[in-house]
């Protein structure tokens, strides 16, 4: 009679453990934990890459605008350039009315180092031209795998002169 009962006891214990073993295999508990560790660094490399991209938009879009500005200022009101490309970060006093300061106002960043070279281009054209450049891996908020490296974001504007060229 123990015997059977072992036998039987032992048949319980064997099916119970194999029933629990087939549960645990269809259970569908942590699923999402793993599926959200496998999405989650793709998520968030995609996430700073358009933060990335977008910052560096959004600079030469105010590049281009303060171009715009600048040659106006020079088109219209007969604003002075210096010789050769200036810096946002040079001597205030040293480019003030002219067209790179003009420029300047409208392109204050993060320390960014822009280059603005503005042109007239009187009398063989009549015509002025504003050129700003910057490193790109300056222009993007972060640049992690260096998509920006080497790279030059430039935005230049030339507008005819209102007066003729004297």
């Amino acid at each position: 009679m123990r015997d059977l009962q072992r036998q039987r006891g032992s048949r319980r214990a064997t099916g119970g453990r194999a029933r629990a073993a087939i549960l645990f295999a269809s259970s569908r508990d942590g699923a999402a934990a793993s599926e959200f560790v496998l999405v989650l660094p793709v998520f968030i490399l995609c996430l700073f890459s358009i933060v990335a991209f977008a910052t560096a938009l959004f600079m030469e879009n105010n590049m281009v605008n303060a171009a715009r500005e600048a040659v106006r200022e020079m088109a219209v009101t007969e604003a002075s350039f210096s010789l050769g490309a200036v810096t946002c970060d040079s001597d205030e006093a040293a480019i003030l009315d002219s067209a790179e300061y003009v420029a300047c106002t409208y392109l204050t960043f993060w320390g960014t180092d822009f280059l603005v070279d503005a042109s007239d281009e009187c009398p063989a054209e009549d015509k002025a031209t504003v050129r700003i450049s910057v490193d790109a891996s300056q222009a993007a908020l972060m640049d992690i795998f260096g998509f920006f490296e080497g790279k030059t974001l430039t935005a230049e504007v030339t507008m005819r002169k209102e007066d003729d060229c004297v």
